[in-house]
């Protein structure tokens, strides 16, 4: 094996310090073993590096590559997440090399859609628009929904150099940025930003469905009869078009919009639809129904290479991207409770939307490019290393953001398909999961695992952010403010009044029960508990 490089905590504030120069360091997520590495810079705070570990897996000595900064600075960290998970570094393709299918090749043949008021519904901070919708009201006592998602597959031609490029990466990579305690800012984090798929001169503009622009889109037409007492779907239809997004909205939008205005319309008959009220879940509503009629059409095809679907056996499990053309048995999504689910409604930040476009569209062509079980495979692989980067990053992000003091938000605990038991925390900015084995909240795992056999119940909670040795710790003890300084963490609990907060804390020192079992909350999440967050505390 050769060697290899690798993010670590450099522990300088260790005790057994290995001579003048020999620091220990702890890789991040790497099962608790040790390394000694030789660093000259003195400095009394354990610190976030890049480390280059030998090929000999008996080897005790890494090499420095670069010290990236302190443990428990949140910029740093976010820096070592990105490159603990190959969000950065990130180098695009240079736009010599994209190879981009001429927009007047691309418009050929489609229904032109511009007459449709269009808008979109994202959180304030988007930047890449996948999608889109509309309601209009013809003859009949029907209405047309439209869910109109950017046509990708229409400018990147399959196999091209920005194709490869889009394959390795396979999703765009996100952040909220770094807490900031200016009392003038909008929100608690500034400098957020997305690592996109695709670059940014693509995701962000030339193919995101911006205001006031004309774009190529793949619409389906959900037809809606409106005679009974609550609409529901007479047929559905795709077509490749031309749209005209004239509002770029916001979910906090969406939910204050008249019922008159086209917005509030929408809202409403979505609502009498999903049966939710909830912005963020009408808009998942439709790309529910998006990726499901796709996703039978993907797998009518029986083809390979080809389209990919969303599989899910059992409920509570990981999904995964499987053959479109496989054992029909196999090819169900349990927890939404479909035979055939495919990812198409985001193609300008996630491959295999991307791959299904080709598929639908360019079967033929396609059938010659990089892609089949081997790529398969890989992109599964990437996806969940993707899906760790983003639940590492929000947890961190409200981890520091509480530091200071603490913050009260909404939250439940909820069963997520994808990631397991999850603290849903209701933040400024969006939604927020927070699995219930992050390192970063020790403090709720109990309360939260027990909580959750108790039904749907949404609380106030109170995070508290509190720095310890590594940033991390796997046991509750005394009240946030008695924590010795050091490392990044947080702890989280049901909210108390001020009055009880006192007797409560002296009350959990003295309980046994209250001590964290780490098989307790294994055999709650299914899986152990890295063995780094275990021993990083040591």
């Amino acid at each position: 094996m050769a060697a290899r490089e690798a993010v670590a905590i450099m522990k300088f504030d260790d005790r057994n310090r290995y001579g003048q120069h020999g620091i220990p360091a702890t890789v991040l997520f790497g099962g608790g073993k040790r390394w000694i590495v030789n660093c000259k810079r003195p400095t009394k705070h354990n610190q976030w590096a890049k480390v280059k570990l030998p090929a000999d897996d008996d080897a005790q000595y890494a090499d420095l590559v670069d010290i990236l900064g302190d443990v428990g600075d949140h910029a740093v960290e976010l820096l070592a997440m990105q490159l603990h998970f190959r969000v950065k570094p990130c180098r695009y393709p240079p736009r010599a090399s994209w190879g981009l299918t001429d927009a007047t090749a691309a418009a050929a043949g489609r229904v032109d859609a511009r007459e449709q008021v269009v808008f979109s519904v994202d959180n304030a901070s988007t930047r890449d628009i996948d999608d889109a919708l509309s309601l209009s009201d013809p003859e009949g006592g029907r209405r047309i929904l439209g869910i109109h998602v950017a046509d990708v597959a229409a400018r990147i031609p399959a196999g091209s150099e920005l194709y490869e490029w889009a394959r390795l990466r396979a999703s765009s990579a996100y952040n909220s940025g770094v807490f900031t305690t200016d009392p003038d800012a909008d929100y608690a984090t500034q400098g957020g930003s997305s690592v996109p798929m695709l670059p940014p001169e693509l995701a962000h503009d030339e193919l995101s469905l911006n205001e006031g622009v004309d774009r190529f889109a793949v619409t389906l037409w959900v037809a809606l009869d409106c005679s009974g007492d609550k609409p529901t779907v007479a047929h559905e239809w795709h077509e490749r078009t031309v749209i005209r997004n004239g509002d770029a909205t916001t979910y906090a939008k969406m939910g204050l919009a008249a019922p008159a205005s086209p917005l509030g319309a929408c809202r409403d008959v979505l609502r009498a639809l999903s049966g939710d009220e909830d912005p963020e879940d009408l808009i998942a509503w439709t790309m529910i129904r998006y990726n499901a009629y796709f996703g039978r059409l993907i797998a009518s095809q029986k083809r390979w290479p080809g389209g990919n679907l969303r599989a899910q056996r059992e409920p509570l499990t990981a999904a995964t991207y499987v053959r479109g053309d496989g054992d029909a048995a196999a090819l169900g999504h349990a927890s939404l409770g479909l035979d055939f689910y495919a990812h198409c409604s985001s193609p300008i930040r996630r491959f295999a939307d991307l791959v299904n476009q080709y598929a639908l569209f360019q079967p033929d062509t396609f059938a010659f490019t990089t892609w089949g079980d081997e790529n398969l495979a890989e992109l599964n692989d990437r996806v969940v290393e993707i899906k760790r980067y983003h639940a590492s990053v929000d947890a961190m992000e409200l981890a520091y953001g509480c530091r200071g003091a603490p913050r009260v938000y909404k939250g439940r605990v909820e069963a997520d398909d994808e990631r397991g038991l999850c603290l849903l925390v209701e933040t400024e900015k969006r939604r927020a999961r927070v699995p219930l084995h992050d390192s970063y909240f020790a403090e709720p795992i109990v309360d939260a695992v027990r909580a959750a056999a108790d039904g749907d119940r949404t609380w106030d909670v109170e995070l508290c952010g509190v720095l310890i040795g590594s940033r991390t710790e796997q046991e509750k003890g005394s009240a946030p403010g008695a924590r010795a300084a050091g490392g990044g963490a947080a702890y989280l609990r049901p909210r108390r009044s001020p009055e009880d907060e006192r007797e409560a804390a002296e009350e959990e020192l003295k309980d046994p029960s209250r001590i964290l079992k780490v098989e307790e909350v294994n055999a709650v999440i299914g899986y152990p508990i890295d063995d780094f967050q275990q021993r990083s505390s040591r």
